[in-house]
């Protein structure tokens, strides 16, 4: 039932992957891109496994820190084979990264009673095929220039405090060659309003030549609720449908606004991922 990458990751085990989802490969994204690094040389990795039944199966990869999961119609017995596999034990350290479906992640969770896994980050995954709203600040939307550095990487510092409330800080030095490599590659738009910068959104790829997903919008809070977000996030969505058949986003499941603004201009929810940390290791 287990299929084992461990001893020669290689190409096979992506390929494996869209194989058994039938290419539909969005709630594989966070394992993807860790075969990425691994294959890049960014992380090492330490275990890797696709489970596979007539009705259900499940893909497992351990890199530095984290175990990724991903999984589908998985059995009780299913379950404690999984979780033999991945054998607990190992990680009794408090802060290990636990990430994955989350009826699989909470199925764990209850399965085993010596930790707790605390929640570091929930998400949904969107996708749309049609945006079905028209900005009326296109000409207020265009590529972050060199000279705008200063003032976009003071947003994307806030957006991180944000984000992952004060636990994931960036210093200055390192947003900035983040938004000189995303200016190079032209993925980093600005939305300007009166000579003011007041928001920004990044574009990436997965698992195609042309960028189809949106890596990250953030509007300065003194312009918030001003619809500036759906305007910004209209815009560069329907720019990349010029290229792609859908495109993809990610959203904190806590941000009921953002939730719902994207639902409105067209994105439709199809995975739900739970990122946990292991706590209080008996």
């Amino acid at each position: 039932m287990f299929t084992n990458y461990t001893e020669e990751l290689n190409s096979k085990f992506v390929e494996e992957i869209q194989n058994l989802n039938q290419f539909r490969t969005l709630d594989y994204y966070y394992i993807i891109e860790a075969y990425g690094r691994v294959m890049s040389g960014y992380s090492d990795y330490f275990d890797a496994w696709i489970y596979n039944t007539d009705e259900s199966w499940c893909v497992g990869f351990w890199i530095s820190g984290n175990y990724l999961l991903n999984s589908k119609n998985l059995s009780n017995t299913d379950l404690l084979l999984i979780n033999e596999r991945i054998n607990f034990s190992i990680f009794n350290q408090d802060g290990f990264h636990v990430a994955g479906n989350t009826e699989l992640i909470n199925s764990l969770s209850e399965l085993n009673q010596s930790f707790s896994l605390e929640k570091f980050k929930e998400r949904y995954f969107y996708v749309a095929n049609k945006i079905n709203f028209e900005s009326e600040f296109v000409d207020k939307i265009s590529l972050v220039l060199k000279d705008d550095i200063e003032e976009v990487a003071k947003l994307y510092q806030q957006y991180y405090v944000e984000e992952y409330n004060g636990a994931n800080n960036k210093e200055i030095e390192e947003v900035k060659i983040n938004i000189k490599s995303l200016i190079t590659r032209n993925l980093i738009y600005k939305l300007e309003i009166e000579d003011e910068i007041i928001g920004f959104c990044t574009k990436m790829s997965f698992l195609s030549e042309y960028p189809n997903m949106i890596g990250t919008i953030f509007i300065k809070e003194s312009h918030r609720n001003k619809k500036y977000a759906q305007h910004l996030l209209s815009k560069i969505s329907n720019d990349m449908l010029t290229l792609n058949q859908e495109i993809y986003l990610m959203t904190t499941k806590e941000n009921l606004a953002s939730n719902k603004m994207v639902e409105n201009i067209g994105f439709s929810k199809k995975y739900e991922h739970s990122d946990r940390i292991i706590r209080n290791y008996a």
